[in-house]
């Protein structure tokens, strides 16, 4: 879900030149890609589904709307396989990170520390990476005991090729009877992948880049997340009375 979610946000914003609607779409169609050069396992599906109830809430200017679908969705899920909520981390993390970005990142995209020097594009990407990060970062801190401070950046450098990567995957995959095309399109998309590589090692040794964390306990994870509640109800209060000043509550709406 945060990859999905990510991915989705940054092929979207590489299609800001056109109509609202059709850069969503292309969003969606990423993430269908994304599901099925993954294997469209269980995980993939789960994920890809939450991370379109993202788009969803952005076609229609409402996150509030896509954070109804997004509960309903998980308590569906968990009718299902109640497991899920302490066995599966795919989901906890899908869960989670869907839900930060619905409701942190127009706040952060539209914050004064973004939006004086960094470019649209640049910045509507930034804000999903920091948004995703917020609500999957306890989570990691518990279980892992371990977070990364330069994920932000590396994601700003990698994410936006990872879209033709896979377009070109996608391609040599589907028509690899040919004689020509396939070559043309593995070579672009092995270009591509090496640049994810070399970034990605480049940056993994930065001194400092990783933090070890062993002091979250269950009970400071809990804790941080009973902080980030309290905050998103608060900003999602502020955006329904900047978009619907009559009704203008959380609780209403929700």
């Amino acid at each position: 879900g945060y990859n999905m979610a990510i991915i989705a946000q940054a092929l979207s914003s590489l299609l800001a030149f056109l109509p609202r609607s059709i850069a969503i779409l292309g969003g969606g169609i990423g993430i269908l890609l994304f599901t099925l050069l993954s294997g469209a396992t269980a995980t993939a599906v789960r994920a890809a589904f939450m991370a379109t109830l993202v788009l969803v809430s952005k076609l229609v200017y409402r996150p509030q709307l896509g954070l109804r679908l997004l509960c309903v969705t998980g308590i569906g899920m968990l009718l299902y396989s109640p497991l899920l909520l302490l066995d599966s981390l795919s989901f906890q993390l899908s869960f989670l990170a869907t839900a930060s970005v619905m409701t942190f990142q127009h706040t952060l995209q539209e914050s004064r520390m973004f939006i004086a020097y960094i470019p649209n594009a640049i910045r509507e990407l930034l804000a999903t990476t920091i948004a995703a990060l917020i609500g999957v970062l306890p989570l990691l801190m518990y279980t892992f005991h371990a977070t990364s401070i330069i994920a932000p950046l590396s994601n700003i450098l990698v994410l936006p090729v990872i879209p033709f990567a896979m377009f070109c995957v996608f391609i040599v995959g589907t028509f690899g009877f040919l004689p020509i095309i396939p070559v043309v399109f593995s070579w672009m998309g092995e270009l591509l992948l090496r640049y994810v590589f070399v970034v990605s090692n480049v940056l993994s040794y930065i001194p400092g880049s990783l933090i070890t964390v062993e002091w979250v306990s269950l009970s400071v994870m809990l804790a941080m997340y009973g902080v980030l509640a309290s905050i998103g109800y608060r900003v999602l209060n502020t955006q329904l009375q900047e978009t619907n000043p009559i009704e203008g509550r959380v609780d209403v709406i929700l």
